[in-house]
């Protein structure tokens, strides 16, 4: 945080209303010669001159002591302090150079009862034009100075090492300006009321920069902070930090668009990635926390919990650039426990997931209304399990790659079951045919044809019902 520097009140002419030093019968010459030479004259308020006269008026040198103890040491002219002269007054005030007019003028120095020092040129008995005030906290101000007050461009030097140069307006830092600190921070811009205020650049020592709205010395609402490194916030600023809803683009392309709290990313988010893929959810303390979404750079996307950036655990939804969904649970990114996987086809398997495998038997449901019940591989059947169709034919035993390949039975629509071995897809050697009137016959066949030239049947072929779902692509 910056710490506030102010002038504190520069306020500080002096006005010295002086009365001619006349012998004019308002009191009298108590010693010397009051017209033309050296005298002393009391006036009857009190106060007294003792010098140089001319025509029964004070000319030449002399000393006015006033009624209420101001002294004044110098030249006089026509009466009045005129010429090279020092004046002290009351309060311990001393002013040391030019008069006229009765007045302070030209160059000078006046030394305050309070320690402070000013040294430059006076008009009309104030600091007017250019000169230097010395603090007595030890700040030191030298610019221009007008009614007795810091007026137009200017440079102050606080004790800290701070170093302000800009405009002045009424005493105070006001207007266009560079505050450099001790510390290394510089500001340049806008000043009200010796603080930093309006729109401004502060830059830290390590090259940051925060830009935008300064407030009561602080930047507020909507700014920039730009990074050593390169990476450029925009967005919301609350005391110098990313607070409220801001984007912060890095270096290397990543950039996060949401909310901030306390320089970190806290609340919904949206951070994309170099190679386009971007996450959708809430973080905090710059974390991912919780449910979200996540648009890969293949176009595959992701819905659910992660456990740090990329990384999939828990519960979620997933779905590949082809189409592929999988509803379920996560680990490490892989597939594990209960889940469903729907391919891009429609086909759908329910079950459970080990390490990104299918593991133990599934159920499968296919967009024609076939369902299948048992072991599969590589989203197709493969071991012990039963193919039902639509239209209620069946098929139940062993699979390989999606085909019958094995002991099986295959029941037909009109109740015929077929019970034998098949061979990719098609019954193979002798197979046991009962009809639905329990009529049982032993047909042989080969290359899934009857051989025999007895009892041949129709629906004996135990071929896949489909080419596309002995085709399916192996999954995860």
């Amino acid at each position: 945080m910056i710490k506030k520097l102010t002038v504190n009140a520069l306020a500080f002419w002096v006005i010295a209303g002086l009365s001619a030093a006349y012998a004019d019968g308002s009191g009298s010459c108590e010693s010397g010669d009051c017209e033309n030479g050296q005298g002393v004259y009391h006036y009857a308020d009190g106060g007294s001159y003792e010098g140089a006269f001319k025509s029964g008026v004070a000319s030449g040198s002399g000393v006015r002591v006033y009624k209420d103890g101001t002294r004044y040491v110098g030249q006089v002219e026509g009466g009045i302090p005129e010429g090279v002269g020092e004046m002290i007054f009351p309060d311990g005030t001393r002013y040391m150079g030019g008069f006229g007019e009765g007045l302070q003028k030209g160059h000078g120095t006046v030394v305050y009862g309070d320690g402070r020092r000013f040294t430059g040129a006076f008009e009309d008995g104030r600091p007017s034009g250019h000169g230097t005030l010395f603090f007595k906290d030890g700040k030191r101000l030298t610019g221009i100075f007008k009614d007795g007050v810091p007026q137009g461009p200017g440079v102050l030097f606080f004790v800290e090492g701070a170093v302000y140069t800009g405009e002045f307006r009424k005493g105070r830092m006001e207007g266009t300006g560079t505050l450099v600190y001790a510390d290394g921070h510089v500001y340049v811009g806008s000043f009200t009321n010796d603080t930093m205020n309006g729109e401004g650049t502060l830059t830290a020592p390590d090259g940051s920069t925060l830009k935008g709205e300064f407030v009561d010395g602080h930047l507020e609402g909507e700014g920039e902070i730009a990074f050593p490194g390169g990476t450029l916030y925009t967005g919301s600023i609350v005391n110098e930090k990313m607070q409220g809803k801001g984007k912060l683009v890095e270096p290397d392309g990543t950039r996060y668009e949401g909310m901030f709290e306390e320089n970190r990313f806290h609340g919904k988010g949206t951070v994309t990635y170099p190679d386009g893929a971007t996450f959708t959810g809430p973080f905090i303390e710059d974390k991912i926390a919780g449910k979200g979404q996540w648009i890969f750079a293949d176009g595959a996307r992701f819905f659910g919990y992660m456990k740090d950036a990329r990384i999939m655990e828990g519960k979620g939804v997933y779905t590949s650039p082809d189409g592929t969904r999988y509803e379920g649970r996560f680990h490490e990114n892989l597939f594990e426990g209960e889940g469903i996987l729907t391919t891009a086809e429609g086909v759908r398997f329910e079950g459970s997931f080990h390490e990104g495998l299918m593991r133990g038997p599934f159920n499968v449901f296919y967009p024609d209304g076939a369902r299948y019940s048992g072991e599969v591989k590589s989203l197709k059947p493969h071991g012990t399990g039963t193919m039902t169709y639509e239209d209620g034919s069946s098929f139940s035993g062993l699979f390989k790659e999606g085909l019958f390949d094995g002991r099986g039975t295959r029941k037909l629509t009109d109740g015929t079951e077929l019970r034998g071995t098949w061979v990719k897809g098609k019954p193979d050697g002798k197979m046991v045919t009962r009809a639905s009137d329990g009529t049982t016959r032993v047909v042989t066949y080969a290359n899934g044809q009857p051989v025999t030239a007895e009892n041949q049947g129709s629906g004996a072929s135990g071929d896949a019902p489909r080419k596309s779902d002995t085709n399916t692509p192996e999954g995860s």
